[in-house]
């Protein structure tokens, strides 16, 4: 059936691989025939002679149909013979390699990026500069770095550990505390505004210097938010544990 076929139509919403696909290319020895992908179809990157469609377009789709149908012999071999060649070439053995040798990629760029124990000499040496500073920066990463990330923003609470910690090297006169955090003001300044450090929230947006108000650094228009904010609404209902998290800008 493949063999004979003009035209294959496949036009997953959803899908994986998807030989089947695959499997049409292969059987076009006389290299007639002509493939229409959806281009949530696996197969779709690796396919890109096929006639890729968004499968929830209609008028796209019949718009495909009508190319496949007129299109010229010549044009449908030669898009079928460099398909048929890639998937040749493709095999299952070279698809094992690829997957084992990005697994191993995965695992050396893991073990570089992973975090070390600051050797005895370099931390001592850290330690003895640290001492002799007469005017230390710190600049502090809330979120992911001072607090594990968390599902859900309100349970990302610094505990009383990180609150000790904070607060014994923001009160050394020394010591200049910057606090960075994709938080809203109001919650940053609940969470950390009770001891001497300067807090910066929603990445940049508004600043409170030590002993200071909130400010904005630049004027921001949030009008869009009315255009965005019904798109966002619409897919956190269709998306089971999603949230929206609106911030002033």
């Amino acid at each position: 059936l493949y063999n004979i076929a003009d035209v294959a139509l496949v036009t997953p919403l959803r899908d994986g691989m998807n030989l089947i696909a695959k499997e049409f290319i292969a059987t076009k020895t006389n290299g007639k025939g002509v493939l229409i992908l959806s281009e949530m179809a696996g197969a779709a990157s690796e396919l890109g002679e096929a006639i890729v469609v968004n499968a929830n377009n209609k008028g796209e789709i019949i718009e495909a149909i009508k190319e496949a149908l007129q299109m010229p012999i010549e044009e449908q071999t030669e898009r079928n013979r460099l398909m048929q060649n890639r998937l040749s070439r493709y095999t299952v053995t070279r698809w094992a390699n690829d997957f084992l040798e990005t697994l191993s990629d995965v695992k050396k760029t893991q073990q570089e990026l992973s975090v070390r124990k600051l050797a005895k000499p370099i931390r001592e040496r850290l330690i003895n500069e640290y001492d002799k500073s007469s005017k230390r920066l710190f600049l502090l990463d809330y979120d992911g770095t001072l607090i594990g990330f968390a599902a859900q923003p309100e349970k990302a609470s610094p505990d009383e550990k990180l609150l000790a910690l904070l607060r014994t090297l923001a009160t050394d006169p020394k010591n200049d505390v910057v606090i960075i955090s994709g938080r809203d003001k109001a919650t940053l300044s609940r969470w950390l505004g009770d001891f001497n450090a300067s807090l910066i929230s929603e990445h940049g947006a508004w600043i409170k210097e030590r002993d200071g108000d909130w400010r904005v650094i630049e004027p921001l228009r949030n009008d869009w938010k009315e255009t965005i904010r019904p798109i966002l609404e619409l897919y956190t209902d269709r998306t089971p544990g999603s949230s929206v998290e609106e911030k002033d800008f």
